[in-house]
């Protein structure tokens, strides 16, 4: 009796050998599965698509606990010596201290909101009224390259005009950092636009040779960083060096992605980029743009941002069949964050009028893929959710909006109509009062969306 006794036991016992097989398996199967663990994080690093991880992280303490169950020693001293126990808390570990480090690893890094100011005449001698244009395209220009830096938020030049007229600041006041008033100014400017940096210069010219001079305001204190100041007959060249300033007085350094992305020459032709240049400054006048463009894409086919430029002029004349077309040939050239949002923004718009409502919400995804602050196709984004019964995503939409293009009335009537409509009547209040007040002229309301929220 006691021999077939001790014969069970002997056999249900697991022998010596396979313990240290057993354990060497565990910590093999641990440490591949710490770095998988990694690596799904990395693709999803919002953590809200990463089942695999919570399934990793309920399976390693339960296995744990049915394998010191299974084979649960006499004394817990023997237990917390046993083969298996300080290799799954090995392994626990090191899964956990993966998975941290990949969160942290792609976690967003916080963003520095920056307005990058209309480029001044710098005088004397004064730029010729016929030479005024080239002003907002080395301001434009600037802001297209700072859009492609992840960290950075870009306030749209829009919110730069208004704000400007609102307070009836002049815009001289940059350029002057020794007057008494210029820091107060500029605080209110910057605390209103919700910016850290204001970004401001002037531009010259003599001959063929261009010379800026660029300055980075801190918008909290109203103090001014070191000047900055750079000469090239190469209009590319001199734009890549006001950017490079900017990035070093904010202490951004690009990623190796964006660093491609940076410093492309946007035509190669002079008197292309003359014609794209006019155009730009006459964009409100839609027939003149469309007609300087198409001489801009004569000297040089393959000008990108001419392209765009093109389209959007003949959406604003109501050639929408054909704006979309010039609009998908602009996005098959691969033009840069800016461009490609303004594109995806007219083919949503031009679809919408189609009844193609599915197609305008992908090219609304797609828009903000590449430009995810941008106002306007948040706003759009916003009308399609409401469209589909969703109020509340289409409330969210707009404030995220607000917050990417500031104390623009229009918006503001928009999430105040849409609180009224949920019953929330005393925020929608508020809010209608305050877009009241940001409408600094008549124009604002030429707006059908604020007219009608406001009256």
């Amino acid at each position: 009796m006691n021999l077939t006794v001790r014969t069970l036991r002997a056999v249900s016992q697991p022998r010596g050998p396979r313990e240290p097989m057993q354990a060497g398996l565990i910590v093999l199967a641990g440490l591949t599965l710490g770095p998988l663990v990694a690596l799904g994080i990395s693709f999803a690093p919002d953590l809200r698509h990463l089942p695999f991880l919570a399934i990793a992280a309920i399976w390693l303490p339960v296995w744990f606990s049915v394998q010191t169950a299974r084979h649960k020693p006499a004394r817990p001293a023997e237990r917390l010596a046993g083969p298996r126990f300080w290799p799954l808390t090995c392994i626990f570990l090191a899964v956990a201290a993966q998975a941290s480090a990949a969160v942290q690893t792609n976690a967003a890094p916080p963003r520095t909101t920056v307005a990058v100011m209309r480029w001044l005449a710098a005088e004397p001698p004064p730029m010729a009224p016929d030479g005024q244009h080239w002003l907002r395209t080395f301001t434009r220009l600037v802001a297209d390259e700072l859009l492609e830096i992840a960290a950075l938020r870009v306030v749209p030049e829009e919110a730069v005009v208004r704000e400007l007229h609102r307070q009836k600041l002049d815009e001289h006041l940059f350029e002057q950092p020794n007057r008494t008033n210029a820091g107060v100014g500029l605080r209110i400017f910057g605390t209103n636009l919700q910016v850290s940096w204001l970004i401001s210069g002037t531009l010259a010219r003599t001959g063929t040779v261009w010379t800026a001079q660029a300055r980075v305001v801190d918008a909290r204190s109203g103090k001014f960083k070191q000047d900055f100041a750079a000469a090239s007959s190469n209009w590319f060249e001199l734009r890549n060096q006001v950017v490079w300033y900017v990035l070093r007085c904010l202490d951004i350094v690009p990623s190796p992605a964006e660093e491609k992305r940076l410093g492309k020459a946007i035509t190669a032709c002079p008197q292309a980029l003359d014609w794209f240049s006019r155009a730009l400054s006459e964009a409100k006048d839609g027939a003149r743009a469309v007609e300087l463009c198409r001489k801009a894409l004569a000297e040089d086919p393959q000008f990108t941002e001419a392209r765009g430029l093109l389209a959007a002029g003949l959406y604003n004349l109501g050639r929408d069949d054909e704006a979309l077309r010039v609009a998908r040939e602009t996005l098959s050239q691969q033009p840069g964050n800016f461009t490609a949002a303004r594109m995806r923004l007219l083919s949503a718009y031009v679809l919408l009028g189609q009844g193609l409502t599915r197609e305008a919400q992908d090219e609304v995804a797609e828009g903000l893929r590449r430009c995810p602050d941008s106002a306007q196709l948040l706003a759009l984004l916003s009308a399609l959710h409401e469209r589909g019964g969703d109020r509340n995503a289409a409330r969210d939409y707009l404030r995220k909006a607000s917050e990417c293009d500031p104390r623009n009335p229009r918006l503001y009537a928009l999430l105040g109509r849409l609180q009224a409509m949920q019953g929330d009547l005393t925020n929608a209040l508020d809010t209608l009062q305050l877009a009241q007040r940001l409408v600094v002229d008549d124009s604002a309301l030429d707006d059908v969306d604020t007219h009608v929220a406001l009256a």
